[in-house]
């Protein structure tokens, strides 16, 4: 089995794991398990006001150091190009976050276009996060992942191709 779908089998199981619809509560701390998930952005979703579209999933920080979130192209149909978010607060699908509580946002820092964030997070603080894209009409799925840095190694960062990914029926991230 090639390194790519085992780590893409071992993101999945997490997912199944430790994923609960909006995230709401959860916690990302040193040595705890990565928040996972398959998500995808349809028209349905709220909008951003430029054409794209969005998903929000919230979690708060169990312990004080650097957290990072990576939204990878994955799935029979994917994203073009993954575009990240992070908000400090707690602010629900259709709010928008006030001036100054964007603490960071990503296009392609990622391999290929795909969207990679890191930033310093305190013990106790709640996170909205915005999986979005970088330009209008971008429909499809991805995948997600937030966790404490260094717990996961470097083929976690590595885009998961068309199509090996697997999408769960009903698999779309739900605001609670």
């Amino acid at each position: 089995m090639s390194g790519k779908w085992l780590m893409a089998l071992v993101v999945l199981a997490l997912a199944a794991i430790v994923l609960l619809p909006g995230c709401s509560g959860s916690g990302v701390g040193l040595g705890s398990p990565p928040l996972s998930g398959i998500g995808e952005i349809t028209s349905s979703d709220p909008e951003n006001g430029d054409g794209s579209f969005r998903e929000v999933v919230h979690f708060t920080a169990s312990g004080s150091g650097t957290v990072e979130i990576q939204m990878l192209q994955g799935g029979p149909d994917w994203l073009l190009d993954p575009y990240i978010l992070v908000f400090e607060g707690d602010y629900g699908e259709n709010e928008i976050p006030p001036p100054g509580a964007l603490v960071t946002s990503d296009d392609d820092s990622g391999p290929d276009l795909n969207a990679l964030v890191d930033f310093f997070a305190p013990d106790g603080q709640v996170y909205t996060v915005w999986f979005t894209t970088s330009g209008p009409a971008d429909f499809g799925t991805y995948t997600y992942t937030i966790f404490r840095a260094g717990t996961i190694g470097p083929a976690q960062h590595e885009p998961i191709e068309a199509g090996k990914t697997p999408v769960a029926p009903n698999s779309k991230l739900k605001q609670d």
